[in-house]
């Protein structure tokens, strides 16, 4: 309960700490608060499917075991505070690597879309392909026998996917 109950307090230290690193490593005031915004939008659509899928079943029909509601109704409290912790990691290193391929072009001259555009073109597909083996790797928890680790590995598997194909993609 208090690790759960310190989330939000946690949440926002993140946010606030991400936002000072990306604005004095790029002297920008709207770039860090895009990022925060993104990440964090990721961490809520990602632990809103968890708690659908391991508070309220709602993969139950499928009959896969490892995507069954966890006994009890609800997740195990070190499930969440894993799962951030890797998630904003990998969601900052995903950007961080895009938004540097953004300010390379922008001071190269190009206009802020044109500038987004190339880095996509240039960076979204390795973002991509760094994201597909993620997702692989995490795969490998939903397939333990161990509850903990199958909520772990699904939220990990969700919020990459989330984070590469959807941010990436259609937010940024």
């Amino acid at each position: 309960a208090y690790t759960l109950a310190a989330m939000p307090s946690v949440a926002l230290t993140i946010a606030v700490i991400i936002a000072l690193v990306l604005g004095l490593s790029y002297g920008a005031l709207f770039l860090p608060i895009r990022a925060v915004v993104c990440i964090m939008w990721m961490l809520v659509v990602t632990f809103g499917a968890s708690v659908m899928v391991f508070q309220y079943g709602y993969l139950e029909k499928l009959g896969i075991i490892s995507l069954a509601p966890a006994t009890g109704g609800a997740q195990f409290w070190i499930s969440p505070s894993v799962a951030v912790a890797v998630l904003v990691g990998l969601g900052l290193d995903y950007d961080i690597f895009l938004m540097d391929a953004v300010m390379e072009h922008y001071t190269e001259g190009k206009s802020g879309r044109v500038a987004v555009q190339c880095a996509l073109e240039q960076s979204g597909t390795i973002i991509c392909a760094a994201g597909a083996i993620m997702i692989f790797a995490f795969s490998a928890l939903c397939a333990c026998t161990t509850p903990v680790l199958n909520q772990i590995g699904f939220t990990l598997c969700v919020g990459v996917l989330i984070d590469c194909f959807i941010t990436t993609k259609v937010t940024i």
